[in-house]
Order: C-alpha cells, then structure tokens, then sequence
C-alpha cells in the first residue's frame, strides 16, 4: 500500500514539474480578455498546489518526517518571502498587493508561489533521469515558443485576441509569453543554455538538434525587436565565451563554434534585410518593420533626451528613487506603482507624447525596492548572490567537460538576465521559469555532489 502511494505521489510530482517548466510557458486561452498571464499564474498555482499534496502524502505514508534538503537559498528566500508579507500588511493598497493587478497578476500569492516552485525543484528533483528530462523539456518548450515567435512574425498570429488589435504595441512578436519584452526576457536566459548543448563532439545527433533549436531561439529573440533582450544576450553570450576559453572547454571546437557564430550573424542579417511580403496588413504589430529595422532599432536605443526607450526610462527611474525614499524599509506594497506614479503621468505625457498609465518602473531592482522596500531588495540580490556563488562552485569542480559547459550556459543565461532585468520588470509568464531554473540547478549541483564531488549545498 505505501509503495503504491509512493509511486502515486513520485509519479504526480514528476510530472507537475515537467509541465511547470515545460508547458506552462506555452499556455494560452484565446477565449478570455487575459489570453498570456492569468492562465499561466493559475496553472502554476493549481499545480505547485497539486505536487505540494503529493509531497505531503508521500511524506505521511513512506518517509514519516519532512525531509529538507540543504539549500544554500532557503534562509534568504525565507527572509524574501516575509519581507514581502509584511510589505503587503503595511501597503497603501493591501487588496491589491496580495492578489495582484487584474492585468498583472503578480501580487503576494505569486511571490509565494514563486518561493514554493524554486522549494519544490530543489527538494523534489533526486535522479539524474528526472534532472534530464527535467531540462530536455525546458528546451522543448523554449523550442515551441520560438516557433510560434517565427510564424507570427510572418504575419499569422492566431493567439490575438480582438481587443488587443487596439492598443499601442512596438514592432516585435511575443508569441505565447504575450508581449515582445517578455519573450525577450525568456530567451535571454533559454539561449545560452542551448548554445552551450552544440560542442558535444561526442553526440553529433544532439548537437545537431541544439544547433536547430539555437537557430530558432535566436530568430525569435531578434523578431522581439527588443532593445534590451539584444544588449542581453551579447553580455550574456560573452560571458559564456570568456569562461568556455578560460577552462580550455572549446580546444578544438572550432568549426562548431564557427558554425554557430556565423548562424547567429547571418540571422541578425537576415532579419534586417528582409521583411515579409504582406506582413503589415495580416498584423497590425509588423507595421513598423520595414529594411534595416534592425540596425534602426539598435540605433534608437541611444536616443537618451527623446523617444519611448530609453529616454523614458530614465525620467521613471528618477521619480521612481524618490517615491522609493518617501517608504524606504518595506516600500509601498506590490503592485502599486501605478497610483504612487499617477501624479506625474500629465509631465510624463507632455514630455514623451505617450498618453498612458506607468505601472511599473521597468527597472526590476528598483521596482523590487519600491515594492518591497530596500529590506526586500536586499533578500532577492542575497538569493541571486547565493546562487551564482553555488553555480560557479559547481563549475570548479566538475569534471566532466560537457557538464562543466552546461553548467557555464546556466551561469551566463542568468547573468544575461540579470542584466535585462535592469530594463524590464518581473512577469508572471517568465518569473516561473527563471525561479524553477533556479531550484533545478540547485538539484542538478547536489547531484554533482552526490557522485564524489566536492560542492557546498
């Protein structure tokens, strides 16, 4: 009876993770006004729900205590977590901070279930057989996303939804993530991981395949038409090769990297050459392509005094530091930024003729110590310090040289993050992905450690 109950409950938890990393990026319902968010965060919801159940029956019947693995991120993502309770009994909107915007859903019970995916990966993930398919699926699903990416920006996009053919969008492609700078945000830390899957010289079918997923990745990140995501991935791509030539991992790998360098040019040319034939009439988001969009594009983005990148982003941050300074210690509650801002929405239009409400700094660090006070602020960079300080641990002793290359495509797919992170803000349909990436890698390290390896967890 309890190894039946075991099997039971080892089975639901496999699979509520897979689907957590792999599907819950592609869901969508294009029958409701939220086709993007809100299905994502209740399916995370509903399934950390289901898998946390399950652990708690496989707990009572075969372990008969709570076992807790060592994690170097719990105590700050603990101290993160009450940072953010005690925030939203202190906020200026208390309903609001705990249930979320109706459009941006990511109010207490997010952050909580944030905190309770990265627990469930961490604790949860005991094989290598799961880790593998664990990540075979995170690329999988980062595949599927970059497909429909392609095909939208060819002008067939059946996920829009009739209201939204009315409001004001840039002239990139968000494919099932929903908007061009989460999907850039989502690939800046997917595509690293993949590069690094293409110099196993040693399984030429596989990198094959990461080769054609690197491929589709990349033209899905370049048709975001993101500013941000692009100066993101080149950092975060530059990290990769400076620690791959540091530990002499691509001797004599040059024809592959050859390869995937000049495929990852010749994208970048292709996209700022050619614009699809009818592309503007099939979709009202292509009507600012046109030849050279992708150099014009980059060149916008210098544009400090004038425009609608990063010259507003600048005039939000200077107001954003003074609203956080009025409630330094646990800030103003999540998600309400838009009320803190809403006097200098007349300013805001008259200075960039963009008649819209802020509600959000685009600033994710500035939008944590705003929401969260610097208290919070300094919990989430205590868990981001943590877990790269655990990650290059990893690294230094793992001896296996594809390993080591994996575990440096994780490291330099955060640190693109994190530095995109300086331009956008948290999302319920990227955050997921970037906190259970977290708890697996952790897993995949304790794994490491377990055959005779020599890192701290």
């Amino acid at each position: 009876m309890h190894d039946r109950v075991d099997y039971i409950c080892s089975k639901t938890i496999e699979w509520s993770l897979i689907f957590i990393i792999a599907a819950v990026p592609l869901i969508i319902n294009p029958g409701a006004f939220d086709l993007w968010y809100r299905p994502k965060i209740e399916s995370v919801y509903a399934l950390v729900i289901i898998a946390g159940a399950a652990w708690l029956l496989k707990t009572i019947f075969k372990d008969k205590s709570l076992l807790w693995e060592r994690n170097p991120l719990t105590i700050p993502l603990l101290c993160y977590l009450a940072v953010a309770f005690v925030s939203t009994v202190f906020s200026t909107d208390v309903k609001l901070s705990l249930i979320g915007d109706p459009l941006r859903v990511e109010g207490l019970f997010s952050v909580f279930a944030y905190g309770a995916l990265m627990l469930l990966f961490v604790n949860q993930v005991k094989t290598k057989n799961l880790e593998k398919k664990l990540f075979t699926g995170f690329i999988c699903g980062a595949t599927l996303v970059s497909i429909y990416a392609v095909v939208q920006y060819f002008g067939y996009n059946p996920t829009e939804h009739f209201f939204y053919r009315y409001w004001r969008r840039g002239p990139g492609v968000g494919s099932t993530i929903g908007n061009q700078n989460f999907l850039g945000k989502y690939l800046v830390l997917i595509i690293p991981v993949i590069f690094s899957l293409c110099f196993d010289s040693l399984k030429l079918k596989k990198s094959l395949l990461a080769g054609l997923s690197l491929l589709l990745c990349f033209a899905a990140l370049i048709a975001t038409y993101t500013r941000a995501s692009w100066l993101s991935i080149v950092f975060g791509l530059m990290v990769f090769l400076y620690l791959a030539f540091r530990n002499s991992l691509l001797a004599g790998k040059w024809k592959p990297l050859a390869a995937c360098l000049l495929m990852l040019l010749f994208t970048v040319v292709l996209f700022n050459f050619y614009v699809p034939r009818g592309a503007a009439s099939k979709a009202s988001s292509f009507k600012h392509k046109e030849p050279g969009g992708v150099v014009k594009r980059t060149v916008s983005a210098f544009q400090f005094k004038e425009g609608r990148g990063v010259a507003t982003r600048l005039y939000v941050w200077e107001k954003a530091m003074h609203l956080i300074m009025e409630r330094p210690w646990f800030g103003h509650g999540l998600e309400t930024f838009q009320a803190a801002f809403r006097p200098y929405n007349r300013e805001y239009a008259k200075r960039f003729n963009d008649f819209t409400s802020v509600d959000r700094i685009h600033n994710n660090y500035l939008d944590t110590a705003f929401s969260l006070g610097l208290a919070g602020l300094a919990s989430y960079l205590t868990i981001i310090a943590s877990f790269l300080f655990f990650l290059w641990q990893v690294i230094k002793v793992v001896e296996d040289r594809s390993r080591k290359l994996f575990y440096i495509g994780i490291l330099s797919g955060f640190c693109g993050y994190l530095v995109n992170d300086l331009f956008i803000f948290s999302v319920v349909s990227v955050s997921p992905t970037f906190w259970s990436l977290m708890g697996l890698t952790i897993a995949a390290g304790r794994l490491e450690h377990s055959k005779g390896g020599t890192v701290n967890v």
